[in-house]
Order: C-alpha cells, then sequence, then structure tokens
C-alpha cells in the first residue's frame, strides 16, 4: 500500500479502473466485431445444415404421406454421439396420425445404401395422447451398429407408402 501526501491509500500494483475502462470496451468491440464476422453468414444465408431433410423427395411421394398419415416429415437426424435417432414430424390432421402413436405403425427408416433396416423395436414416441395440428413432434430411435450417419439417404416407409432419398442430417 501506498499512501499520498493527501492521505490517500492505494495499492501500486492494481491500476486504477478507469485507466482499464477503454483498454476493456476496446477489446469487446473487436471480440463483438469477430464473432458477428465469423458467424452472421451462418444464420443468414441457406445451407445444406440448415436444409430440411425432404427437400430432395418426390413431392407426390409427400403429397401420399401427407394424404394417407396427416404428416409431414420435416428432418431425420443423428443425435447422442450417433446413437440415436431422431424423426421429427409436423401433425397436418390429427385423426390420421393418432395411428402413428401405435409402435407396430412406426415409420421403418431403410439404409438406401446397404438396404437395412433400422431396429424400431427400440423406438420411442415423444407423444401420448391427441395430436394437434401444426405440432411437431418426435420419434427415437436406437442407431444400433451407427447404421445411420449424417449424410445417408433413406427410405422411409409407412405402411405402404414410402419416401425415398431421404437426407440423414
Amino acid at each position: 500500500m501506498l499512501v499520498e501526501p493527501s492521505g490517500k491509500t492505494y495499492n501500486r500494483f492494481m491500476p486504477k479502473l478507469s485507466k482499464l475502462a477503454p483498454v476493456g470496451l476496446a477489446l469487446l468491440a473487436l471480440a463483438a466485431g469477430f464473432l458477428a464476422i465469423v458467424y452472421a453468414p451462418r444464420l443468414t444465408s441457406p445451407s445444406p445444415a440448415n436444409a430440411g431433410s425432404v427437400d430432395d423427395v418426390d413431392p407426390a411421394q409427400v403429397a401420399a404421406l401427407e394424404a394417407a398419415w396427416g404428416i409431414r416429415i420435416t428432418n431425420v437426424g443423428v443425435i447422442a454421439s450417433g446413437g440415436l435417432i431422431d424423426f421429427r414430424f409436423q401433425v397436418i390432421d390429427p385423426d390420421k396420425a393418432l395411428a402413428i402413436q401405435d409402435p407396430e405403425s412406426y415409420p421403418a427408416l431403410v439404409d438406401e445404401t446397404s438396404g437395412k433396416v433400422l431396429d424400431k423395436s427400440g423406438a420411442h414416441g415423444g407423444h401420448v395422447g391427441v395430436f394437434r395440428a401444426g405440432h411437431t413432434y418426435y420419434l427415437l430411435y436406437q442407431n444400433n451398429s451407427s447404421l445411420l450417419q449424417p449424410g445417408s439417404r433413406i427410405t422411409i416407409q409407412i405402411g405402404d407408402v414410402l419416401l425415398e432419398n431421404v437426407l440423414v442430417r
């Protein structure tokens, strides 16, 4: 501690806060500018990572699924370090979609490269009860042996309806 002739004491090892404020503000502005340059293009421009899983699916197949089952597939993605497949769908017709809550009616996910079907016996539906039109729901599948990877193409089969060329995210 140092004591000035006026009687004021201060620690000579701790610079005054008022001297550090401009430096801190400059560093904060620099960091904010860097983050804006790096991350803003990812948030505003369309990219394959932001695209839907069914963008390349034949529109007639999408329409057939909506008419028969009352759902629209919104995304199929690999989650939990590759151990799970997250199957997202939006309900169009709640009465028709109700049938998908039966585990026997869960969609079959077929890897188009190998022809192998993801085991749906361990699948878990995230909703019980009445579906609401316009709401998005999910099913989780165990991705045993890492059958599906991001970038895989699958065929989704629900009953007699097929959606081919669905991209796994």
